[in-house]
């Protein structure tokens, strides 16, 4: 509290899917009293509602809290009720044409690694019972909102995603502990680095969770060809 008193300066505040984000440049003499020495400013994160029980708040913080003690996630500063204050990284969204560069390529792929030999020690079930699980909970809860979404069979859904997960045991594609949601805007590119010679973060690990790895890749892949920047209709570039 004391350093995000009057003595910081409010930059912005952005609404992000469920979250409230307000950023805080820090003055030079409080900097040593977050993780990031160095750095210019925290990021203050208010959660907002469960998305209808698509994403476990509480859950998030716990992997959040264990990614970011990894180095896999910015780092946490504090925690407090209905939020918390996260390193504000100095770096930018990648655009979605600077994704298929090959060096830009290589290091998401290395980045991505990282995190799918990774696993929470707070898990506590095996990496395929949880997917299982989760699996199981999102059917229910789109099941529940069916009203909604009349057009669309979850009984020919769920069907399609049992075939799936059958055809990538059968690969032995194992489960990891995947992002799941690696688009754009969720990869920032440091401000110190280039795009011949990138140094990446990946962020927003609010769907981070047990899943096959193929379908962690395969949904990137995608992710490609869709452009949040984009200001057409259809997104697509």
């Amino acid at each position: 509290s004391e350093v995000l008193s009057t003595r910081s300066a409010f930059l912005r505040l952005r609404h992000v899917l469920r979250d409230y984000v307000a950023v805080f440049s820090i003055p030079q003499i409080y900097r040593a009293k977050i993780p990031s020495s160095g750095k210019s400013g925290v990021i203050v994160r208010y959660f907002g509602s469960n998305l209808d029980g698509i994403v476990d708040i509480e859950a998030e913080r716990k992997c959040f809290r264990e990614l970011a003690g990894a180095g896999l996630a910015p780092a946490l500063v504090h925690e407090f009720h209905g939020g918390r204050v996260e390193e504000f990284l100095q770096a930018r969204p990648l655009r979605a044409e600077e994704l298929p560069e090959p060096s830009i390529e290589k290091c998401v792929v290395e980045q991505l690694a990282r995190l799918h030999h990774w696993t929470p020690s707070e898990m506590s079930h095996p990496l395929q019972e949880e997917f299982t699980g989760r699996i199981r909970q999102w059917t229910a809860v789109a099941a529940a909102r069916g009203a909604l979404l009349q057009q669309l069979s979850w009984d020919s859904a769920c069907a399609l995603a049992q075939r799936i997960a059958n055809k990538l045991q059968e690969l032995s594609s194992p489960v990891v502990f995947a992002h799941n949601d690696l688009q754009e805007e969720n990869i920032l590119l440091e401000d110190d680095s280039s795009c011949s010679n990138p140094k990446l973060r990946m962020i927003d690990f609010e769907y981070a969770a047990p899943n096959f790895r193929g379908i962690d890749l395969g949904n990137h892949i995608c992710e490609r060809m869709f452009s949040y920047g984009a200001t057409n209709d259809t997104g697509f570039s």
